[in-house]
């Protein structure tokens, strides 16, 4: 009954001539009352749902923070005593490329920092440029690698980092975000990946980056500068295998929300249609008909 492109609209002529079903009096009550309880009890649960993204990075931060502190693995025997700066631990820190990159400005693909997600390297949308061979060399990216953002408006962003796997290292990097290689025989690249990601170094790291000309920034300086415990290989391993696990977990409850909260956000509609269908309460033959309600409807206008 609307018309219109742009912005569609439903004149007074065609809402008076819009089809409208009208239930008897008594039945229109039941179904209100059966609505305000069926959407109350709706609106219950995606309250109760509402909180569960917030548990679940809670829940994360503090798998970091046992992580990193040695609390997960307390029925170990490291010594979590020690602590080493990310440049001890680093064969190489280098800034990406400042060259302009673009869809169709080249055939090597540039990681940016839309590309840094949750810990891991997104190839959704990259932008290409050309190099030659010296560049190449210098920006090539191996297994094992971790980009850090180093510069962003927003403060969360900065010290954001990835681990760089095998389908990533046909990339290049730009200048926003700084390439770590680690000595992989004294830390493992994973285990770095999660103190990165820790309460303990965001904190240093936001407290380093923060600036009020509207860019935080941390430099290969301060990133040499950020400590970690590093307890041996073997623990290392340990750990990240652990963190893995929790999260896996973490990730099913998230999947199983995102589920419920789809299913959730169709039933109110799914509620109303039945409502206005005449499924959602019973009908009662007693009940005086629409019609009838429609005569005394009429009857006041004159």
């Amino acid at each position: 009954m609307s018309y219109g492109v742009n912005m569609p609209r439903l004149g007074t002529k065609q809402g008076k001539e819009a089809p409208f079903i009208l239930a008897p009096l008594p039945e229109q009550i039941r179904i209100a009352n059966k609505l305000d309880s069926l959407l109350a009890k709706v609106e219950t649960a995606q309250t109760r749902l509402e909180k569960i993204p917030a548990l679940l990075k809670r829940f994360r931060q503090a798998v970091l923070a046992a992580a990193t502190s040695g609390e997960l693995t307390r029925d170990g025997l490291s010594n979590f005593e020690q602590t080493r700066k990310i440049g001890e631990l680093a064969e190489d820190i280098r800034y990406g490329t400042s060259k302009k990159c673009d869809y169709d400005a080249g055939k090597v693909p540039v990681l940016r920092i839309p590309n840094i997600h949750n810990g891991a390297i997104n190839l959704a949308d990259l932008k290409y440029a050309d190099f030659d061979d010296k560049e190449l060399k210098k920006l090539q990216l191996n297994e094992g690698d971790v980009l850090i953002i180093r510069s962003n408006g927003s403060l969360e962003l900065v010290g954001q980092a990835a681990l760089v796997s095998d389908k990533d290292i046909h990339c290049l990097f730009a200048g926003y975000l700084i390439r770590i290689r680690f000595k992989l025989k004294q830390v493992n690249s994973k285990y770095v990946l999660f103190c990165f990601q820790s309460p303990k170094l965001r904190k240093v790291i936001e407290l380093n980056a923060r600036s009020t000309s509207g860019v935080n920034n941390i430099n290969s300086q301060e990133l040499s500068a950020l400590e970690i415990s590093l307890p041996e290989m073997e623990e290392q391993a340990e750990i990240v295998r652990r963190v893995e696990s929790l999260f896996a977990m973490a990730d099913t409850v998230e999947k199983q929300y995102q589920a419920a909260k789809a299913r959730l956000d169709k039933l109110t509609q799914a509620i109303l249609a039945k409502a206005f269908r005449g499924e959602l309460v019973p009908q009662d033959p007693n009940d005086e008909p629409a019609a009838e309600l429609l005569k005394r409807i009429q009857v006041g206008r004159k």
